[in-house]
């Protein structure tokens, strides 16, 4: 069992990782910040997040910080994914 200094270490690790890309927080809003406009082009800034931060979890020596990395890189897809749908839905 992990102690909350523990967690609390993981998460600045995965924290730091992500500001070391420019993201300034987990929630996917950096300098530039992002839209969820629904076009093609926020779809591909969400894929090449979800390559920054997998590249960023390559690195990490903690398991935990990088399953964390992973995480989130899977959400960046995701959110890329439903852009691209939300977009193909409103063309028809």
């Amino acid at each position: 069992m992990r102690d909350v200094d523990g967690v609390a270490n993981d998460i600045g690790g995965a924290s730091l990782a992500l500001r070391s890309l420019g993201h300034e927080s987990i929630m996917g809003v950096g300098r530039k910040g992002c839209e969820m406009d629904g076009d093609a082009s926020s779809a591909k800034r969400y894929r090449a997040r979800a390559a920054e931060v997998r590249g960023a979890a390559e690195k990490m020596t903690s398991l935990e910080t990088r399953e964390m990395l992973l995480s989130i890189a899977a959400n960046y897809e995701r959110l890329a994914s439903r852009i691209e749908a939300s977009a193909r839905q409103s063309r028809r």
